[in-house]
C-alpha cells in the first residue's frame, strides 16, 4: 500500500507516458485492488488458511474470465474493459477473502505497532529497487532490440521485437512452474527450523532437477510447438533456449531468495540484483553488436546466471546449502550439447 502511495504522487509523471493518460484511472484502479488482495491473501496464508487461498485462486480465475466476456465480448470496451475486468475481479477477491477469512478481527487502529512498522519499511524498502532491477533485466531486451536491431537481415527493428516477444511465450511455462512452486515453498522456508540447511539442500536437488527436465523439455519442443503461431513468427523459436535457460535461472533465483525472507536480508536481495542488471546492460550492447537481436537472450541468461552465483555466495554465510555444483555443471552442460544439436538439426534428419 505504502507503493501504491508513492505511485499515486507521481501521477503527474505518469500521465507523461505515451498512451497512458487514457487509461490512467483504470491502471490506478487495478494497481489498487491488486494490492489489496495481495495484501489480504498474504494474511491468510499467514493464518495457514490454506484452502481459502486455493477456493480464492479458483474463484478469481473464474469472475476473471466473466468480466472478460462482459467488457470485452459483450459490451465491447476494449482496453477499458480488458482493465476494468482485471479490477474488478480482484475486487471482488479483495472482498471475499476480507470476509471469509475474518480479517476484520485483527484490524484495529488502536493497535497500531510504531516499532513493527520500522522494521517492515526497513525490511520491504531494499525489494522495491530489487523489483525494478528484475525488470530492467526483462524488459530491456525489448528497447535494445528496438533501437539497435533496426535493418539486420533486411528486417526492421519492429519486426525483430515482434519475433522476441513471440519468444516469450514458451519459456513462460518454466516461470508458471516456478510460480507454482515458490507459493507453495515459501510459507515451509519460513517455519521449518529444525535441520534447516539439510532441508533446503534436499528441496533445492528436487526442485533444480524439475526445472532441467522442463527446460530440456521446452527447448525439445519449442521448433514444432512454435507452428501454432503465424508463419511470420516461428523463427522465435531461435530466442527460445536461452530465454527458457534464464526462466529457469529466475526460479533458482527467487529459491534462494527464500533465505533473504527467512534471516530477513532484504539488502541483500537488493545488492544481487543490482548487480545483475548492471551486467545486463552491459551485455545487452556488447552481444547486439556480435550476434545481432539473438544476444539479448544470452545476455538475460547469463546476467541471471551472475545474480545466481552471487546469491549462492552470500546465502553461504547464513545457511549451508548444498548446491551439488558437478551435478548442476553436468546438467547445463547437456542443455548446451541439446541447444548446439537444434541449432543444427538439419545435419540430424
Amino acid at each position: 500500500m505504502l507503493g501504491f502511495a508513492l505511485m499515486a504522487v507521481c501521477w503527474p509523471l505518469v500521465r507523461l507516458i505515451p498512451n497512458a493518460a487514457d487509461y490512467l484511472v483504470l491502471i490506478y484502479a487495478c494497481v489498487l485492488m491488486s494490492c489489496l488482495r495481495t495484501l489480504c491473501t498474504q494474511f491468510i496464508r499467514s493464518r495457514m488458511l490454506n484452502r481459502l487461498v486455493a477456493v480464492d485462486g479458483v474463484l478469481t480465475s473464474a469472475t476473471l474470465l466473466g468480466f472478460y466476456y462482459l467488457f470485452l465480448d459483450v459490451l465491447d470496451l476494449g482496453a477499458n474493459g480488458y482493465l476494468l475486468a482485471m479490477a474488478c475481479s480482484d475486487a471482488l477477491s479483495a472482498i471475499f477473502v476480507f470476509i471469509a477469512g475474518h480479517c476484520h478481527q485483527y484490524f484495529s487502529f488502536k493497535k497500531f505497532n510504531k516499532a513493527l512498522w520500522k522494521d517492515m519499511l526497513r525490511y520491504c524498502i531494499p525489494m522495491i529497487p530489487a523489483s525494478i532491477s528484475f525488470w530492467i533485466i526483462n524488459a530491456s531486451d525489448l528497447f535494445y532490440v528496438q533501437g539497435m536491431c533496426d535493418g539486420i537481415d533486411g528486417k526492421s527493428s519492429t519486426w525483430w521485437v515482434g519475433l522476441l516477444k513471440a519468444g516469450y511465450y514458451l519459456p513462460q511455462i518454466i516461470t508458471i512452474v516456478g510460480q507454482i512452486f515458490y507459493e507453495a515453498w515459501q510459507l515451509s522456508a519460513v517455519t521449518e527450523e529444525s535441520e534447516r540447511s539439510a532441508f533446503f539442500s534436499k528441496v533445492f536437488r528436487v526442485y533444480a532437477a524439475v526445472m532441467f527436465c522442463c527446460v530440456a523439455g521446452v527447448i525439445w519442443l519449442c521448433q514444432p510447438m512454435m507452428h501454432v503461431f503465424r508463419e511470420d513468427y516461428f523463427l522465435g523459436w531461435q530466442f527460445v533456449p536461452f530465454l527458457t535457460l534464464a526462466s529457469m535461472c529466475t526460479c533458482l533465483n527467487n529459491f534462494l531468495n527464500s533465505v533473504y525472507v527467512v534471516y530477513k536480508r532484504s539488502t541483500s536481495s537488493f545488492y544481487t540484483m543490482l548487480v545483475g542488471a548492471v551486467v545486463n546492460l552491459v551485455l545487452n550492447f556488447l552481444f547486439i553488436r556480435w550476434f545481432g537481436p539473438w544476444g539479448v537472450t544470452m545476455a538475460s541468461f547469463i546476467s541471471l546466471l551472475i545474480v545466481f552465483l552471487l546469491r549462492a555466495y552470500s546465502t553461504h554465510g547464513l545457511l549451508e546449502i548444498d548446491f551439488h555444483p558437478a551435478w548442476m555443471l553436468l546438467n547445463l552442460g547437456l542443455i548446451f550439447v541439446e541447444i548446439a544439436m537444434l541449432f543444427k538439426l538439419e545435419h540430424w534428419v
